[in-house]
C-alpha cells in the first residue's frame, strides 16, 4: 500500500474518531461550517545539516534574495465545535538553499490532514491560533556545484511530513477570514535536500529535513448568504411602477388593472415578508441552540483558582463567539452567575462569587457589549455543582456559568 493511499484513509477515518468523541450533534454538518482557503507564502531552509564533511564549513541555508521559494496551499475545512476545526489541504512549492561551494532546489507537492484550535482573542475580530498536521510530500530535487552549475545529484521520492503552526486571523465578515501563518515543517526523509544521510555536527546521522514556511491566506465560508432580500427590492420597485396617480383615482373602473395589481403584488410582498419573518426566526433559533453549545462548553472552561476572580485563558475564544452571536441578535441578553467552593467563610466566598461575576461581565463589555444586557448574580457556595468533598469537586464549584434570555 503506497503513502498516497495509506494517508487517504488516514483522513477519512481521522474525522470520524474526533467527531466521535462527544454526543454528535445535527447542526455540526450544516454547510455554514464548511470553509475554502487559499494560502500564500515563501520557504525558507532552516536545517541544520552541513553539505560537507568538515563542520567549520558554511551550512547549507536558504537566501531570498538569491532565489525566492513559494509556496501555496488549497484547504478545505469545517468546524467541528467554536474554538476547533479539522481541514484538508493540498499545494506545491519549490525550496532551495546553497553555501559557498554547490546549491540545492527542489519542488514538492504536499497533502495535509490538519486540525487547528482558537487559542485566545485579541480583539473580537483577531483570534490567535495553534495548528498540528500530518501529511505526505513528494518531491524531487538536485544538487549543483556554483562555479559551474553542473547538476551531480538528483533525488526524487515521497515521505510523511509533519507540521506545527501557529497564526492570527481576522474576521474581514461573516465570509471572509484573513489569516497570517508560520509553519515549522519537518520530512521524515533526509533525500529531501538530495543528500544521502548527512551528519550533524555531533556525528550523527540524520533522517530528517526541516524548512519553514510563513504566508498569508483568506478563507471563505460556503453557505447561503443571510437576510437575501433583493427579490422584495425588486417587488417593491415593481409596485412603485403601477401604483395609480391621483389622475388615475377619478376614475377607478377604468383602472381596474391597475388596482388589482397592486393587490396582487401586495399578496405576494406579504407572502415574502412572512416567509423572509419565518427564515430569520428559524436562524435565531439555530443561533440560541449554538449559544447553548457555547454556554455549555463554558461550564467547562470557566473555572477559577482558589481564592482568585481572574477568567481561565481557555475561555476566552467560546467568549468571542458568545459576543459575535449577542452582536448578531440585538435582542438578547445574558445573565452570568458566579460561584465558589465551600472553603473559607459563606461571607468570604460570597463576595468572591459576585467578584468572579463581575470579571465575566468585564470581560464581556470589553469585546462590546453593551452593559444593559448583562445582569449578574452571586451565589456564593450555595449551590455546589458537585460535592465539595474532594479537591477536583471544589475546583468545579469555583466557576462562572453564564444564561443567555432572548
Amino acid at each position: 500500500m503506497n503513502m498516497k493511499r495509506q494517508f487517504s484513509i488516514l483522513c477519512t477515518i481521522l474525522p470520524m474518531i474526533i467527531m466521535a468523541q462527544g454526543d454528535f450533534n445535527p447542526q455540526l454538518v450544516e454547510p455554514g461550517k464548511l470553509s475554502v482557503g487559499v494560502n500564500l507564502g515563501t520557504v525558507y531552509d532552516i536545517d541544520i545539516t552541513s553539505l560537507n564533511t568538515s563542520y567549520s564549513d558554511r551550512e547549507l541555508s536558504s537566501d531570498l534574495s538569491d532565489d525566492p521559494s513559494f509556496s501555496y496551499l488549497v484547504s478545505l475545512n469545517y468546524q467541528t465545535t467554536p474554538s476547533l476545526s479539522i481541514g484538508l489541504n493540498w499545494g506545491s512549492g519549490s525550496i532551495y538553499g546553497k553555501n559557498e561551494f554547490q546549491y540545492w532546489n527542489g519542488e514538492y507537492i504536499q497533502y495535509n490532514f490538519t486540525t487547528q484550535l482558537n487559542i485566545f482573542s485579541l480583539t473580537p475580530k483577531t483570534t490567535a491560533y495553534g495548528s498540528i498536521g500530518i501529511g505526505i510530500i513528494g518531491y524531487t530535487s538536485n544538487r549543483s556545484f556554483i562555479f559551474d552549475d553542473k547538476t551531480f545529484v538528483n533525488k526524487k521520492g515521497e515521505s510523511f511530513k509533519t507540521n506545527v503552526s501557529i497564526g492570527l486571523q481576522y474576521q474581514l465578515n461573516d465570509k471572509w477570514l484573513a489569516m497570517i501563518d508560520a509553519s515549522y515543517e519537518r520530512v521524515a526523509d533526509s533525500d529531501f535536500d538530495a543528500w544521502d544521510n548527512p551528519v550533524d555536527p555531533n556525528g550523527f546521522y540524520v533522517d530528517y529535513h526541516n524548512f519553514l514556511y510563513t504566508s498569508v491566506g483568506l478563507r471563505f465560508t460556503l453557505g447561503a448568504n443571510e437576510n437575501k432580500v433583493e427579490d422584495l427590492q425588486k417587488m417593491i420597485e415593481e409596485f412603485g411602477s403601477i401604483i395609480p396617480t391621483s389622475q388615475d383615482y377619478r376614475n377607478l373602473e377604468e383602472n381596474y388593472r391597475a388596482v388589482e395589481g397592486i393587490e396582487n403584488l401586495l399578496d405576494r410582498v406579504e407572502l415574502r415578508l412572512s416567509e423572509l419573518e419565518s427564515q430569520k426566526q428559524a436562524e435565531e433559533n439555530k443561533d440560541f441552540e449554538t449559544a447553548k453549545f457555547l454556554t455549555e462548553e463554558l461550564k467547562g472552561r470557566l473555572f477559577f483558582a482558589a481564592n482568585s476572580d481572574a477568567i481561565n485563558v481557555t475561555a476566552y475564544p467560546a467568549l468571542t463567539d458568545f459576543v459575535k452571536l449577542l452582536e448578531k441578535h440585538p435582542s438578547w441578553s445574558a445573565e452570568i452567575i458566579g460561584y465558589a467552593d465551600s472553603d473559607a467563610s459563606e461571607e468570604y466566598n460570597l463576595i468572591l462569587s459576585k467578584n468572579r461575576a463581575i470579571s465575566v461581565v468585564e470581560h464581556l463589555k470589553g469585546l462590546g457589549v453593551s452593559s444593559e444586557r448583562l445582569t449578574f448574580a452571586f451565589r456564593g457556595e450555595s449551590e455546589p455543582f458537585v460535592e465539595n468533598n474532594t479537591k477536583n469537586g471544589k475546583t468545579l464549584n469555583r466557576r462562572v456559568e453564564i444564561i443567555t434570555k432572548k
